[in-house]
């Protein structure tokens, strides 16, 4: 257990998270993914208190890349980072809808697109639903 009450169970090297592995904070948020030197790195998901989560790219420890915001309420959004910034949102169809079988082509942009807010882990979140 950390310092800051946070805990890591995955691979390690050289003294560093790297590999799969999964964290949970004392301020009872997750991430699972994976780690390179100590960051977040590649593929993951962070799981918030609130409920949502980010499944999606990482890079050097922030959001950065396409995933997916999904809100307790189960509405999910595709996302498009960068530098932990969230640059594009647009909401995601119910599987099964005329909407999902037309995913091929580019849907409208929304705008303007929520900003993330840093939760009190630090990691960025989209606040707005």
């Amino acid at each position: 257990q950390g310092a800051d009450g946070s805990s890591y169970v995955g691979s390690w090297k050289d003294g560093l998270r790297d590999g799969y592995g999964v964290e949970a904070t004392a301020d009872m948020e997750k991430y699972e993914g994976h780690w390179l030197l100590d960051l977040k790195q590649g593929q993951g998901t962070y799981y918030y208190r609130s409920g949502a989560c980010y499944c999606g790219e990482w890079d050097a420890g922030i959001p950065h890349g396409a995933g997916q915001y999904r809100y307790q309420s189960g509405k999910a959004f595709d996302v498009q980072y960068q530098n932990g910034k969230c640059i594009e949102k647009r909401p995601r169809a119910a599987k099964g809808s005329e909407a999902s079988q037309q995913e091929a082509s580019p849907g409208p942009r929304i705008d303007p697109v929520a900003q993330p807010q840093r939760s009190q882990a630090g990691t960025p979140a989209i606040t707005s639903q």
